[in-house]
């Protein structure tokens, strides 16, 4: 189930918490480019999320990070790599180190992945690859139509709503509520670095949508809605005000890993696909 997966590829972008088909290869190769900018901020968004999580494990070095959030989905845990060459040693290290916290884990690199990194997976059993595409826009170049649908209000919240963000993302994705309790705890919604949304239609929450900033650039995590609400566009409004908010308080970009159900969404608030996230992990069942 795609929402169920984009779930489980919240923090590791989906934002979930959110694929448009890309390569690496046509990502700009000047340093510092947008995707180069993407990917640093992803790890300072996701650095900020998981410092809220009850137990996590951060560290960098090498140009890859491991991130351990001991959260159920594997996708959560395991060695992700920010350049666009990391250091393959010090992944191998990071790999043998998330073995040992007893945690499902993954490896995921920016592009195809080249042999010394299949084979660095498949040591571990990850020899299932998939690909998803990440997905950038600048204040420059976003859209804001001033989207708006009868009767429907957007609210920006704090951590008094955590329950509200779990009973929508449970409703959205199906998913056991271990899976989700964490990601959209008080502790969560009230970081610093958090804008949390939702979409209320005569006081019933119908969507909701977090950022959380990273750096000079946000990302977008559960753009979600009530399975009865899909359709009439409060996903649309709530991204839109949490674009229109962050940019007019000084973000520079927004990002999110995407997914095809949210095509139009790309193209309404002038999203482009930067780079492309490739993980390893192990067969479904393993």
């Amino acid at each position: 189930m795609k929402r169920i997966n984009l779930l489980k590829a919240a923090v590791v972008i989906a934002v979930s918490m959110l694929s448009i088909v890309s390569t690496a290869m046509a990502a700009p190769t000047r340093p510092n480019d947008l995707a180069d900018q993407t990917n640093a901020s992803w790890l300072i968004a996701t650095e900020q999320l998981l410092s809220a999580l009850p137990r996590s494990v951060v560290e960098r070095d090498g140009g890859s990070a491991l991130l351990m959030s001991f959260q159920p989905q594997a996708r959560m845990n395991g060695v992700f790599g920010i350049s666009r060459q990391p250091d393959l040693d010090q992944m191998s290290k990071f790999a043998a180190q998330a073995q040992t916290y007893g945690v499902s884990s993954v490896i995921r690199v920016r592009g195809h992945g080249d042999p010394e990194v299949q084979s660095l997976a498949a040591r571990y059993g990850m020899t299932q690859a998939s690909q998803r595409a990440v997905s950038a826009v600048t204040q420059g170049a976003v859209k804001l139509p001033g989207t708006t649908v009868p009767g429907a209000v957007v609210k920006r919240v704090d951590g008094s709503y955590a329950q509200t963000f779990l009973d929508v993302t449970l409703a959205a994705t199906g998913v056991p509520v271990e899976f989700a309790r964490d990601l959209v705890s008080r502790e969560v919604l009230n970081l610093p670095t958090a804008s949390p949304y939702v979409v209320e239609v005569d006081g019933k929450a119908v969507a909701i949508a977090l950022g959380i900033r990273g750096g000079d650039m946000v990302a977008l995590y559960f753009l979600f809605e009530r399975p009865e609400a899909r359709g009439i566009g409060y996903n649309m409004m709530v991204t839109e005000q949490l674009l229109r908010d962050s940019f007019s308080h000084g973000v520079k970009g927004a990002f999110f890993a995407s997914d095809p159900e949210n095509d139009v969404l790309i193209s309404t608030f002038g999203f482009r696909a930067v780079d492309t996230w490739t993980t390893y992990s192990k067969a479904a069942g393993l």
